[in-house]
C-alpha cells in the first residue's frame, strides 16, 4: 500500500500550484533555495499558543529548540531541572538527551505507565566498588554512590512526567544504531561501557534497527502519549542532522550514518501520514542539503551555530508567527544567566543563553560585551569582533580592553597584545583577569621568566582558584623544571583544588616521571567536573598497572 495515493488530475494540479514543487537551480531567474543554505518549504499543521507549556524530548536538536522557545515566553518544562547534585546541574537539560527511538519510548513509559516502572536492579550497574552508573543516561557523567544515581533517575522521571501537562511535544530522532541489554530486555540510550561489555560479553548487543522496528516504536510512543496525555496534544517531529560519530559495525561510518538517518526519515513520514496531530519540521534537510562550509564546523560533525539559529527561527516563524522576533525585555536577566554559566565554566550553556538575542546586541552594551567575552573563550573571534562594535567607547573599562587583547593574541599580534596588557597591569594592578591575560600572552610568546612572574601574581590574587597554580606548574614543566612544577602541583592539591582538572594535570605529570604509585593516589581522588575530564581520567587510568 503506498504512503500516498493521489488522483491523476490532483497530482497535475499539485505540480502547477505548489510553489516548492520544482528542484531549485542556479541562474538569474531561478530561486536557489539550496545554496548557500537550504530553505525547505513549510506548511505548519498547527500553531503554538504564546506562553503555553512545551515538552521536548530526543536528540540534541531538541535542546536547541527549547532555549529559543523559552526566550520567547513559552514555558519549556524540560528546562526546569531541580538538580540533585552539582554534576547533574552542570549537565543541564542535556542529561535528558535520548538518541534512539526505543530510548524515547523507554523514558516516557517509565514516567507515565505504572505497569512499567524503571528497573533499578538492571538499569543501574556497579562499574567499580561502591560506584554506580545509570545505563540510560548519556555517557560522561561519572560513577557515584547508589543514592545519588537513584536521585538522578527520580529527577529524570519526574521531569519526563511533565509531558502530561503539555499540548505540544517536540521530538527529535537521533540514530538507528542502538545497544540492547539482554538481561533487562530493553534498549540502552548509548553504548554500554566497555568495561561492562568485557565483564559480561553475553549481556549487551549492538542492534541496527530495521525500518519496521523503528516505526513500531514510534507507534508505541504515540499510543502511550494518547493514553496518558492531553487529548489535544500535538507532536512536532524532527530528525537530527548530527551524524554518527562512529559506527560499531564493519561498514564505513558514512554509509552507516546514511542508513541510520534514512530509516528515521522514512519512519517519520509514515507516522505523520497515520496521525493528523503530528507534523514534521525539515531541519534535517535544511542542514544536510546546505553547502558544507555553511553547515558544519571544522570537525564536520557538529552544526554551525548560525545554521541552528536559522532553523529554529524558521520553525518559530512557521508555528508561532505571532511571537517570531519577540524576546523578553529583561535582557539583564539573560546576561546574568550567561554570567552564571561562565563562572561555572559552562561556556556551551552560556553561549546558548545569548544566541537567541544576539540580534539585539546594539540595544544592550552589557549583552554585547558578554557575548564577545564568551565568543573569545570558545574561539569565535570574528563573532567577538562584531559584538565589540556594538560596545560604546569607554564602556566596560578594563574588561573591554582585555577582550581586545584576547582577540589580538588569537590573531597572532602578540607584541600589540603584550603592550596593551602591560599598560593594563599598571592601570589595574589588582585585576585578576589582567594577570591571567599577561600569563597567557607570555606563554604564547614563550617568555617563560615573565610568565612565571605574571602567574605568581595571578595566584596571589586568586587564592580560591586553582587555575593560576596549574598554569604556573605548566610553565615550569615547559622549562624542564620538574622539581618546581611538582612543588606547585602539591601546593594546589594541599589547598583543596583536587576536584579540578589540576589533579589530572598532576597525575599526567607523575606518569611522565614514572612515579606510578603517586599517580595512582591522585587519580583515585580526582573528581572530574565535566565529560571531557571524565574521559581524560579514563585515559590516564590505562597507564597504571592493572
Amino acid at each position: 500500500m503506498p504512503l500516498q495515493s493521489i488522483p491523476g488530475p490532483d497530482a497535475v494540479t499539485n505540480l502547477k500550484t505548489n510553489e516548492f514543487s520544482r528542484w531549485p537551480a542556479r541562474g538569474q531567474h531561478a530561486k536557489n533555495r539550496v545554496e548557500p543554505r537550504c530553505e525547505p518549504g513549510l506548511h505548519a499543521r498547527f500553531r503554538l499558543v504564546h506562553g503555553e507549556k512545551i515538552f521536548t524530548i530526543g536528540s540534541c536538536f531538541a535542546r536547541n529548540i527549547e532555549r529559543s522557545l523559552e526566550i520567547r515566553g513559552f514555558e519549556v518544562v524540560t528546562r526546569k531541572i531541580a538538580a540533585p547534585d552539582r554534576e547533574f546541574e552542570e549537565f543541564g537539560p542535556e542529561i535528558l538527551n535520548n538518541y534512539g527511538v526505543p530510548s524515547i519510548f523507554n523514558e516516557l513509559s517509565w514516567a507515565l505507565d505504572p505497569a512499567t516502572p524503571f528497573d533499578e536492579d538492571r538499569g543501574f550497574a556497579e562499574v567499580m566498588p561502591g560506584r554506580y552508573i545509570d545505563l540510560h543516561v548519556p555517557r560522561g557523567i561519572r560513577p557515584t554512590d547508589l543514592r545519588t544515581v537513584l536521585a538522578r533517575r527520580e529527577t529524570i522521571t519526574a521531569i519526563t512526567r511533565r509531558v502530561v501537562d503539555c499540548r505540544v511535544v517536540v521530538m527529535t530522532l537521533g540514530l538507528s544504531e542502538v545497544w540492547y541489554d539482554n538481561d533487562a530486555g530493553t534498549y540502552l540510550n548509548m553504548a554500554a561501557p566497555r568495561s561492562l561489555i568485557a565483564r559480561d560479553p553475553e549481556r549487551f548487543q549492538l542492534h541496527v534497527l530495521r525500518y519496521a522496528e523503528t516505526l513500531e516504536h514510534l507507534r508505541k510512543i504515540v499510543r502511550l502519549l494518547g493514553r496518558f496525555c492531553r487529548p489535544d496534544q500535538r507532536i512536532l517531529l524532527t530528525v537530527s542532522p548530527v551524524p554518527l560519530a562512529a559506527t560499531h559495525t564493519k561498514r564505513d561510518v558514512l554509509v552507516a550514518n546514511c542508513y541510520s538517518k534514512s530509516v528515521l526519515r522514512v519512519a517519520a513520514d509514515e507516522i505523520i501520514a497515520e496521525n493528523a496531530h503530528i507534523d514534521y519540521f525539515p531541519s534535517y534537510e535544511s542542514i544536510t542539503l546546505s553547502e558544507r562550509a555553511t553547515a558544519w564546523r571544522d570537525d564536520l560533525h557538529h552544526v554551525q551555530p548560525d545554521l541552528i539559529d536559522f532553523n529554529v527561527n524558521r520553525m518559530i516563524e512557521a508555528y508561532a508567527p505571532d511571537t517570531a522576533g519577540e524576546v523578553p525585555a529583561d535582557l539583564d536577566r539573560i546576561v546574568a544567566e550567561a554570567h552564571t554559566k561562565m563562572k561555572s565554566v559552562n561556556l556551551r550553556e552560556a553561549i546558548r543563553c545569548l544566541e537567541p538575542v544576539k540580534h539585539r546586541l546594539a540595544e544592550h552594551a552589557e549583552l554585547a560585551l558578554t557575548y564577545a567575552s564568551v565568543c573569545t573563550r570558545i574561539g569565535r573571534n570574528d563573532d567577538a569582533r562584531g559584538a565589540l562594535q556594538h560596545v560604546p567607547e569607554g564602556f566596560g573599562g578594563w574588561r573591554r580592553k582585555l577582550l581586545e587583547v584576547r582577540i589580538a593574541l588569537a590573531d597572532g599580534a602578540e607584541a600589540r597584545a603584550l603592550e596593551m596588557l602591560t599598560a593594563l597591569s599598571v592601570e589595574e594592578p589588582t585585576r585578576i583577569g589582567v594577570w591571567q591575560g599577561l600569563t597567557e600572552a607570555y606563554v604564547s610568546m614563550k617568555c617563560w621568566d615573565e610568565a612565571v612572574v605574571a602567574a605568581s601574581r595571578w595566584a596571589g590574587l586568586a587564592t580560591r582558584n586553582g587555575e593560576p597554580l596549574r598554569q604556573l606548574a605548566e610553565i615550569h614543566r615547559a622549562q624542564g623544571q620538574t622539581e618546581r612544577a611538582d612543588a606547585v602541583y602539591r601546593t594546589a592539591i594541599e589547598r583543596g583544588f583536587a576536584s579540578s582538572h589540576i589533579a589530572l594535570d598532576y597525575a599526567e605529570f607523575l606518569l611522565e616521571q614514572r612515579r606510578l604509585p603517586e599517580a595512582a593516589t591522585i587519580i583515585s581522588k580526582a573528581a572530574p567536573e565535566s565529560r571531557g575530564q571524565q574521559a581524560r581520567l579514563q585515559r590516564l587510568r590505562k597507564f597504571l598497572p592493572q
